[in-house]
């Protein structure tokens, strides 16, 4: 059952831009925490059409090095077809983000389940783990 607390009421953006529910979750553990990061970052690729840039969901500041996180529902994401086109995805992202400095997408330390987090405390838990714990 979701939490009704004032802390888990969504607002549906994260920096003035459109949010999942679990989108936003993350981004407020990681205000939470006082973590840097950039919401809906894009990337230009050779393959990219003028004002259709691809999307990450976050990249995360962790000691100078950009994170890439994604994060999905395995309603979306979860499929066969869907895990081919996320991998075409990330082997046409990952060299841009490397002249960028950014850590590739797909990196198995960075990976957020599908369908988290759940609530609040469930992001704060998962940003802690990722980002926090030594």
């Amino acid at each position: 059952m979701p939490d009704n607390t004032a802390e888990e009421t969504l607002t549906g953006y994260v920096h003035g831009k459109r949010a999942s529910a679990l989108e936003e979750r993350f981004a407020r553990a990681l205000d939470f925490f006082g973590i840097e990061y950039i919401f809906q970052f894009e990337v230009d690729t050779a393959y990219t059409l003028p004002s259709e840039a691809k999307q990450i969901d976050f990249i995360v500041f962790d000691g100078g090095l950009g994170i890439p996180i994604e994060i999905g529902s395995a309603f979306v994401h979860d499929t066969a077809s869907k895990k081919a086109e996320d991998q075409a995805r990330q082997d046409e992202i990952n060299p841009i983000l490397l002249l960028q400095g950014i850590n590739p997408l797909g990196d198995e330390l960075y990976q957020v389940p599908f369908d988290r987090p759940k609530s609040f405390a469930d992001a704060k838990d998962l940003v802690a783990r990722l980002f926090i714990s030594a």
